[in-house]
């Protein structure tokens, strides 16, 4: 008990669920009040609203579907104070585990919390609740006496036996075992109705003397009709011992129908039968309001709807065209990317081509260095031999002058009158020499 992880799944999820929207939590007073409709849950979450200071703000609020100023309470007070009420589980953690505060929680003997719900629900036909029943007969019974109430009672019970034993419909008449959940959750104090003083000394302590005892002013919702024991067939007896098994044994409520010292005289009755009449007409003329605000509400809701509709449609119209446009850009993107890559594909092949240029005109540079350098050397050789020349011609045109000079004294010498009288002579040396 309390460890909530060890919690069976299903347990946790069905509880969590309740404890959202029933359980009220004071972080400052570290306390926990788990409601249970129908066991004085309306005047005690009034006196945590007191607790809060939110009372004001609730009565202040607007929207509630409630039919009564001291029952807005139940639809506003998670609106108002988000902190104390409509919390999710990791904020109910430490509420509902921890040593230091304080949890509890009110029961009630299960004749007179069933008669009670019964009766503010279905027999006063409160709206928010008499939807599921409209085709039942016990609904529309005609309620002209006391014993009419009685039958009303028992068919109201008949039906839940047969169709909401296994799963109620409505929390007011489930089960308070069910709604409080005992086993799971370790209550300071959980304890009933009839023993408030307990309750109330135990607050006290733990609250302090100043505050206000829950029970001692306000009493709303009180029944129209009171709980007597004549109410009580001895079949709605038994079914009430069959549906509500589990509170008798838990909560130790004898079996037999609690009797009362509480009158209800012929003249109350009648009364009573008045106001249940004028009551019901006021909840009808309430439904028919809330009905007609429902359908204005789903008109406009659907006419919202459709407007969405085609917003969405023209929205998603755009979207697609803009889609297309983005593939279409895309496309483009992905040919100018090609484009780029074979670009930038030719321009390394050109940068490369470049290098190999460099490269060669760095050869021929070389080469026409060399060339040059080569050139020079031919041209110094060629001065050099320009000048060779130009001494050898000097010569040449030397030794063709004394050439001419031999020549001429050859030819002096050949026309000389010695070397006709020598001529014989030198023809027999010939001769003689075999030449």
């Amino acid at each position: 008990m309390g460890d909530v992880d060890n919690w069976p799944l299903a347990d946790k999820v069905k509880l969590f669920g309740y404890l959202r929207w029933n359980s009220y939590c004071s972080k400052k007073y570290k306390l926990l009040y788990v409601a249970t409709p129908k066991v004085a849950c309306t005047s005690l979450k009034w006196w945590f609203a007191d607790l809060e200071h939110t009372s004001k703000a609730i009565r202040d609020s607007t929207g509630s579907t409630e039919t009564s100023p001291e029952l807005v309470i139940h639809d506003t007070f998670f609106k108002v104070a988000p902190n104390v009420t409509g919390l999710l589980p990791d904020a109910l953690l430490e509420p509902l585990t921890s040593n230091d505060y304080f949890r509890f929680a009110v029961v009630r003997n299960p004749y007179k919390r069933i008669f009670s719900a019964w009766q503010s629900k279905l027999l006063l036909r409160e709206p928010l609740q008499v939807t599921p029943y409209l085709g039942c007969d016990f609904y529309n019974q005609p309620i002209e006496k006391a014993s009419d109430i009685a039958l009303a009672f028992e068919g109201f019970l008949e039906h839940l036996f047969a169709n909401e034993a296994s799963s109620y419909w409505d929390i007011h008449w489930t089960p308070q075992v069910d709604l409080l959940r005992p086993d799971l959750i370790n209550y300071t104090k959980l304890v009933r109705i009839e023993d408030a003083k307990v309750l109330s000394q135990s607050l006290a302590m733990h609250l302090g003397e100043n505050i206000l005892d829950p029970f001692a002013a306000r009493h709303t919702n009180e029944s129209l009709i009171p709980y007597l024991p004549e109410f009580i067939t001895e079949r709605s007896s038994e079914l009430i011992l069959l549906l509500y098994a589990a509170d008798f044994e838990i909560f130790g409520y004898s079996k037999q129908p609690p009797r009362t010292e509480e009158l209800f005289s012929d003249g109350q009755f009648d009364v009573a039968l008045k106001a249940i009449a004028i009551i019901r007409g006021r909840h009808q003329r309430f439904g028919e309001v809330q009905a007609s605000m429902r359908d204005q509400i789903a008109r406009i809701s659907k006419e919202m709807i459709r407007e969405r509709d085609e917003t969405i449609h023209a929205q998603t119209r755009l979207i697609d065209e803009r889609a297309e446009g983005m593939r279409i850009m895309e496309g483009m993107i992905q040919e100018r990317d090609a484009t780029i890559v074979a670009q930038v594909k030719l321009i390394d092949e050109r940068v490369d081509g470049m290098r190999i240029m460099e490269g060669m005109i760095q050869e021929r540079g070389a080469t026409i260095s060399a060339q040059t350098k080569l050139i020079d050397e031919c041209n110094e050789r060629m001065r050099i031999m320009e000048g060779v020349v130009r001494e050898r011609d000097g010569q040449i045109a030397s030794l063709n002058q004394a050439l001419v000079v031999c020549d001429a004294r050859i030819q002096g010498f050949y026309s000389s009158r010695s070397w006709r009288l020598t001529r014989p002579l030198r023809f027999l040396a010939r001769f003689i020499r075999g030449d």
